[in-house]
């Protein structure tokens, strides 16, 4: 039986090799952690900003008088429009305005023109605490039927 036979030379040549790899993956560990948590913190004020941004420009009159069926209404054009303008001006890529109707949630309008789609279950809790004063965001960007969701309530 033949024996692979290591000199000490190449003994302490493998083991520093050895020491190496695992202080480069874990600094890569580290480094992905912090820029990871660093995107998501910017993301999240950024999506914060929008929201406040949305809210402080939307006329909430006409938010009042939105039906579920008034998707051609002055009113459901006006705000799609300016959606669509705080689009165009911020790094966000669709923002939904929700609303309760007849004991329901509804997307009422989002900046792509849809109108009036019903708000998943699984969203109700939080729209329901955003609905009752208390803001609501999610503090990790979260994967929704292959989107990157950042979701900020207020």
């Amino acid at each position: 039986m033949n024996k692979i036979r290591f000199s000490i030379r190449n003994k302490i040549l493998i083991g520093n090799i050895i020491i190496n790899l695992l202080i480069i993956i874990c600094t890569c560990l580290v480094i992905y952690n912090k820029v990871s948590t660093s995107y998501t913190s910017t993301a999240t004020q950024n999506t914060i900003e929008t929201v406040k941004v949305t809210s402080s420009t939307l006329n909430g009159n006409l938010l009042n008088i939105i039906d579920l069926d008034s998707s051609e209404s002055y009113a459901c054009t006006v705000l799609q429009e300016s959606l669509k303008q705080l689009i165009t001006q911020t790094s966000s890529e669709s923002v939904y305005i929700l609303a309760e109707r007849d004991g329901k949630y509804y997307y009422l309008i989002d900046s792509d023109g849809n109108t009036a789609v019903e708000v998943e279950s699984e969203f109700i809790s939080e729209i329901q605490r955003a609905l009752n004063g208390d803001s609501f965001s999610s503090d990790q960007i979260e994967q929704y039927k292959g989107a990157s969701v950042i979701t900020y309530l207020r």
